[in-house]
């Protein structure tokens, strides 16, 4: 475990084999399965790139899961404590599914903390295919959660078209220097820093590629309010024009009482800082 902590601090990864038990992964199985259910013609066309990108709050029975004992045990093994819960999805990419665009998923680059060795969220990745670079599997840039790379200055700024795939050219869809795949087994779970530059290769398999994401927030009481409330808003996914999808007040008690000491609290009268997707590439270290 020393060497996945020290892999996620310096390559912004780690794989971490064999946590789940085999009743449990079938209950995530289930679940996943469940949530793709309500993955319509339109939703698949777009998040053509991702596959699907369903929202685990709109399914309580994730709860289980999303405070099991060994996502909260392997969090603080991995010097991960403190950790509230953020958001989550399930990613399902079909036969045929084109490559994920190349990106980082971390909203708060006008924090200065961003450009340190503070890891202020993390996606718990738990696999239920085996995976490879012919079926899709992630693909990174090793260190690119602190350190410049090229692609940090090129972006996408229209994500929504990079999901539905509008223009298949894009370089941003193609390999590139430093890329490192990373295939899995069934049941691996790879624990990835927000900020780590990522994509996947296409599917070109026969068989659906599905993954359940969690994303954590980490030493939470030791961020700034104003990350602090941020992160409450995109828990209760507000925004800005109301929330959407199942409010957490419709959810049964029992589901609610599972994730209770994993809700952000937010951070009473602070205006939440401002979503910025795009590093200062000036600020970025060019080696640690």
């Amino acid at each position: 475990m020393q060497t996945c902590k020290q892999d996620l601090r310096d390559q912004g990864f780690c794989v971490v084999r064999n946590r789940f038990d085999r009743p449990t992964l079938e209950k995530v199985g289930s679940l996943c399965d469940v949530a793709l259910e309500s993955a319509t013609e339109k939703h698949r066309a777009m998040f053509k790139a991702q596959g699907s990108l369903i929202d685990v709050l709109d399914f309580p029975d994730f709860a289980e899961i999303i405070a099991h004992p060994v996502v909260i045990a392997l969090l603080d093994e991995l010097g991960l404590p403190g950790a509230v819960f953020c958001s989550g999805s399930v990613f399902s990419k079909p036969p045929g599914a084109p490559s994920l665009h190349w990106h980082q998923d971390w909203w708060g680059w006008d924090d200065v903390g961003s450009y340190t060795d503070r890891i202020g969220q993390v996606n718990v990745m738990t696999y239920l295919s085996e995976t490879s670079p012919a079926n899709g599997c992630l693909r990174v840039i090793p260190g690119s959660h602190r350190r410049h790379h090229p692609i940090h200055d090129r972006l996408p700024t229209d994500h929504q078209a990079m999901a539905r795939v509008d223009d298949p050219d894009h370089p941003l869809y193609r390999s590139c220097d430093g890329e490192h795949a990373v295939p899995v087994r069934v049941g691996d779970i790879v624990v990835a820093d927000t900020r780590l530059l990522h994509s996947t290769y296409a599917n070109g398999s026969g068989e659906h590629r599905t993954m359940l994401s969690l994303c954590y927030n980490p030493n939470y009481a030791a961020l700034p309010a104003e990350m602090r409330a941020r992160i409450e808003t995109i828990f209760r996914r507000d925004w800005g024009n109301g929330s959407s999808g199942l409010a957490l007040a419709q959810w049964p008690e029992v589901q609610r009482k599972r994730i209770e000491s994993l809700i952000p609290p937010g951070a009473d009268g602070t205006v939440p800082l401002g979503f910025n997707f795009s590093p200062r590439p000036e600020l970025l270290a060019k080696s640690i």
